[in-house]
């Protein structure tokens, strides 16, 4: 299922210190805390995430074959900080599955994220792992639509090619007004 998200530019740690720990935010494992990926963060801006239901039951590698063309494994940040936006569909698919992200943990480990008893838990799994609740989160970032809020968008599936037919309809339809 994909999702706008605009996302702020914060790290995990960021994200931990500003949501907290406890119902609805960050469960209190500490094992991640000292890693570096939890300092890391991607670009802000605004960012359509899949969370493939589709890939569960696969290994990384056939998961990563499975990412459409102009997307790539989603930054844990990204994903997290869309899992704790209040988006109830984005909760409920997390309560059912776990989703890999781009990171490795310094054991080697690919980093993922779920909701677990109603917290967010910052997870890891091992690449050659297939679970029939481990999916992975892919994501793209629109380039040239930076001022554009998520809210103001259509659809949440929409793509660039759809943004931009609709403001081509939208032009011509001000040329015929006039």
């Amino acid at each position: 299922m994909k999702f706008k998200h605009k996302y702020s530019g914060l790290s995990l740690l960021e994200l931990r210190e500003k949501y907290g720990t406890g119902i609805g935010n960050f469960y209190d494992n500490t094992w991640w805390l000292g890693q570096s990926f939890a300092k890391e963060k991607a670009e802000p801006g605004i960012y359509e995430i899949n969370l493939d239901e589709e890939s569960v039951n696969k290994t990384f590698r056939e998961q990563e074959k499975g990412i459409r063309k102009g997307w790539s494994v989603a930054n844990p940040t990204v994903a997290v900080e869309l899992a704790l936006s209040g988006n109830e569909k984005v909760k409920n698919l997390l309560d059912k599955y776990w989703f890999r992200t781009s990171t490795l943990d310094s054991y080697g480990s690919r980093v993922g994220v779920r909701f677990c008893g109603g917290r967010l838990v910052v997870g890891y799994w091992w690449d050659g792992y297939r679970g029939d609740s481990l999916g992975v989160a892919s994501s793209r970032k629109f380039q040239g639509n930076s001022k554009l809020e998520p809210s103001k968008l259509l659809n949440p599936c929409e793509d660039k090619e759809h943004l931009e037919s609709v403001e081509k309809l939208e032009k011509i339809k001000e040329l015929l007004e006039k």
